[in-house]
């Protein structure tokens, strides 16, 4: 039998705030915002499997926990969504990300004007709608997709809102993007040969922790705006917000920025 406990994380909790502000006013390490809670009910007892958006895992996890499991990886473009049709960057943005606000720009231009936005992402489509002054907005396509929301055109809260992904040349997507990973207890030996069977050997070599050496050199965390993307079986590339790369690598080792 399996059972299912939803649990809320500080990174859930804490939408008053940029996602890059919550670790430091929450007195937490950056890059366990949406992680920590299930860590802790892992190390308790009280479940046996956390499973995460692997972009929100950092790229080292804590002393008596190991990523036994992840599933074959989703679309990893950004989406861009919109009011009008053929918005072309001139008037507000609302996103909470670093990386995306800094990759916008530089698509864009420095004209761009930003807004914050947290929540889930029914609630962020209907706070575009919500707010006048509000023009588009970016999610991840795995996230739409994965909850059928995912159209060239849709209505939400009455207004037609239009989608079309963003070129992956220019947003870099985060590094585990549209990968859903299962974590355990290292002790758990049980369990983890149970996530054995499902683990998707594709998803390697993607951007999830001990795959590359490159993920390895990068610590990932929210105030960080970078993004990777594979550039074929001999290497990846890292890439800044302002759309420089600076940081190359081969399946070996990384290479000094």
């Amino acid at each position: 039998d399996v059972r299912c406990e939803i649990i809320h994380t500080i990174g859930d909790r804490r939408t008053d705030v940029p996602l890059a502000d919550v670790a430091r006013v929450s007195g937490m390490v950056d890059k366990g915002i949406f992680i920590k809670e299930l860590e802790t009910a892992l190390r308790d007892g009280r479940i046996d499997v956390a499973v995460h958006s692997l972009k929100d895992v950092p790229s080292e996890l804590a002393a008596g926990f190991t990523l036994a499991a992840v599933l074959p990886r989703a679309a990893v473009e950004d989406v861009l969504i919109t009011k009008e049709p053929d918005w072309n960057g001139s008037g507000t943005l609302a996103t909470g990300s670093v990386r995306r606000r800094l990759m916008a720009r530089t698509y864009w231009g420095s004209g761009l004007r930003f807004e914050n936005l947290r929540g889930n992402v029914p609630t962020r489509l209907g706070k575009l709608v919500e707010h006048p002054g509000w023009d588009a907005v970016i999610l991840a396509r795995a996230g739409l997709e994965r909850l059928g929301l995912y159209a060239p055109e849709t209505l939400v809260e009455g207004r037609k809102l239009y989608m079309r992904p963003l070129p992956v040349e220019v947003f870099i997507p985060a590094v585990g993007q549209g990968i859903v990973g299962m974590e355990c207890r290292s002790s758990d030996r049980e369990t983890a040969e149970m996530l054995e069977g499902i683990f998707c050997l594709c998803a390697g070599g993607t951007g999830f922790p001990g795959t590359s050496g490159c993920e390895l050199f990068h610590a990932r965390g929210c105030l960080r705006p970078s993004g990777w993307r594979g550039t074929g079986s001999a290497g990846c590339v890292l890439r800044s917000g302002q759309g420089r790369a600076f940081c190359r690598c081969d399946s070996r080792r990384p290479e000094s920025p």
